[in-house]
């Protein structure tokens, strides 16, 4: 099975002059980073304005999937909306580990680590 270009599953890869090299490329990759993830009605992910579902609150189980922007999930599509978007942030910085992200880290807590290192 071949994933079409209009997968949701497909990861952007920026053009090497806007992937994340450091501060002279900060700009333009939070520039495509936020593009990317709010065309996905992702953002909250981002922003961290959509936590994540705790099982024991999560009390029904729904039949259809919640839209992308939905703010609240059911734990296992929290867990793959921000997987996607952290996969963005991180797949996109030419040397991640180098830059100081941790792969397990939430998309939120990994954009929240740039912002404090290039913006500060």
């Amino acid at each position: 099975m071949s994933l079409s270009g209009n997968s949701p599953l497909n990861v952007p890869t920026f053009p090497e002059a806007s992937q994340l090299t450091g501060q002279d490329t900060w700009r333009a990759f939070k520039d495509r980073v936020d593009l990317n993830v709010q065309v996905r009605g992702l953002k909250g992910y981002l922003e961290g304005s959509i936590p994540k579902p705790m099982l024991a609150t999560y009390i029904y189980v729904t039949q259809t999937s919640s839209p992308n922007d939905s703010q609240s999930p059911s734990p296992s599509e929290w867990v793959q909306q921000d997987r996607m978007v952290a996969s963005i942030i991180y797949l996109n910085c030419t040397d991640p580990i180098g830059i100081g992200l941790e792969r397990d880290n939430s998309a939120h807590r990994m954009w929240q680590y740039l912002i404090k290192k290039y913006e500060a």
